[in-house]
């Protein structure tokens, strides 16, 4: 038997025991409330992101590194933004509070309400506006489909609601894959995006 072939099963096998350990931020519109361990550091990408009207498409990169005391560190860049983003993030007890500054400048705050399957995580953000995301994720092994609801009234980000679902994968407990789909339905945001990534910590 071709020797790749058992190589790929096992680590798929792998994977189906064991969901993802790293607290990846991709793919929904929160973030999570849990950070990297100390010296961790995990990249994310999108492959791309697509929106519409247009469509346009977005590579992005999301590279973050675990500082300790709960503390992480963020640089974000995206192929339609020239600015970087920079954040800082704190969470314990499962609640997060972050900062970010570049295009625009704002702090958020979530926390996740679990049990041993599904996971219902508020978020609220402000800057020069306000944003609330309320997100449901179910736990079933190495699958992680969720659902999310956004109202955003911002100067940048638009007006109006936004509905979206996705999962995501762990092939391994450190590497990630995914796919979403979000629908606007009111005011100004994108009718529909639609995005793949993939999500590496080591």
């Amino acid at each position: 038997m071709n020797l790749k072939y058992l190589m790929w099963s096992a680590c798929l096998f792998i994977g189906t025991l064991h969901a993802s350990n790293v607290p990846f931020e991709r793919p929904d519109l929160g973030f999570t409330p849990e950070s990297l361990q100390q010296g961790q550091v995990a990249l994310e990408f999108g492959l791309p992101d697509v929106s519409w009207p247009g469509p346009s498409r977005d590579f992005n990169v999301l590279a973050h590194v675990g500082l300790g005391y709960g503390m992480e560190a963020q640089v974000s860049s995206d192929e339609s933004d020239p600015h970087h983003r920079v954040s800082l993030k704190w969470s314990g007890n499962n609640t997060g509070v972050m900062l970010t500054t570049g295009t625009q400048t704002y702090v958020a705050a979530t926390h996740s309400f679990t049990n041993s399957h599904w996971a219902f995580q508020p978020t609220i953000q402000i800057g020069s506006g306000y944003e609330i995301i309320m997100n449901v994720a179910y736990q079933y092994g190495p699958f992680s489909p969720y659902i999310e609801y956004d109202h955003t009234a911002d100067d940048i980000n638009g007006h109006g609601d936004i509905l979206g679902a996705g999962i995501t994968y762990a092939i391994l407990s450190n590497l990630q894959i995914d796919v979403y789909e979000r629908t606007g339905f009111s005011g100004d945001v994108d009718s529909a995006e639609s995005g793949a990534g993939i999500s590496y910590a080591f």
